[in-house]
């Protein structure tokens, strides 16, 4: 179905109902988190929706810098993922802005769906993540013991070009967010599977000169030699190895 708003702007239903309304964790509650029109941001009543038959929609000129998470953003995702999984990825990203508690649940649901997935299915996980502004909070939970190994799982996933292949998109934002230095100082953590997943992360980062500069600057490089003659684990040397 296609949903015409007051202000005339049409949209596909899958898309457009998810920006003005929300299910609550927990609750069979669904709040409104929008009133407005995504594009030109004029008040929306529920009352005032127009339902009409599927077609192709035109591109709007409007949309081509979507706002964060809005409908423009996510189209592309919705019409290539099942239903029930473009849903609950939607939900996650979101709860990934809440508080810390319902953050903690929703970056391991995600790690679950990045472990899952991959090519154009992956590729529009990536492009969800980047466009609800969902990488900084991300980024943020690298701080939190109980989240820091789901994080960093899906950072190296979504930072490799293997994975997705607009995975320069994301590298751009981690840069942007300062993830680099964060990042290196888990290289020296006492879990085999935190490190693995850093290493990942500082591989795929290394693309930019600036990082592998840093990377000497705090001698990285001496504690990445010891560790290559050291670790018994063959992951975590052979990621040590691509560093």
């Amino acid at each position: 179905m296609v949903v015409t708003l007051a202000c005339h702007h049409e949209f596909h239903e899958r898309c457009i109902l998810p920006w003005l309304q929300t299910h609550v964790p927990g609750t069979l509650v669904h709040a409104t988190v929008h009133r407005e029109c995504p594009l030109c941001r004029a008040t929306v009543k529920t009352g005032q929706l127009r339902f009409l038959p599927r077609r192709t929609l035109p591109q709007s000129p409007q949309s081509t810098s979507p706002q964060p998470g809005s409908p423009d953003s996510v189209a592309a995702a919705s019409t290539t993922m099942p239903d029930e999984l473009f849903h609950r990825l939607q939900s996650i990203v979101t709860n990934l802005l809440g508080d810390q508690q319902i953050q903690l649940q929703a970056v391991h649901h995600l790690a679950s769906i990045v472990n899952d997935v991959e090519g154009k299915t992956a590729e529009m996980v990536g492009r969800m993540v980047r466009e609800f502004g969902a990488l900084q909070p991300l980024v943020e939970l690298l701080d939190c013991d109980a989240a820091r190994q789901d994080a960093l799982f899906v950072l190296e996933k979504l930072a490799s070009t293997s994975y997705d292949e607009h995975a320069d998109e994301t590298r751009d934002l981690l840069h942007d967010l300062g993830t680099f230095p964060k990042v290196i100082m888990l290289v020296d953590v006492p879990s085999n599977a935190i490190v693995t997943c850093a290493l990942g992360v500082v591989q795929s980062l290394l693309i930019r000169p600036e990082n592998a500069m840093h990377m000497q600057e705090v001698g990285l490089e001496r504690h990445l030699r010891q560790l290559i003659a050291t670790t018994p684990d063959a992951t975590v040397r052979r990621r040590a190895e691509g560093c």
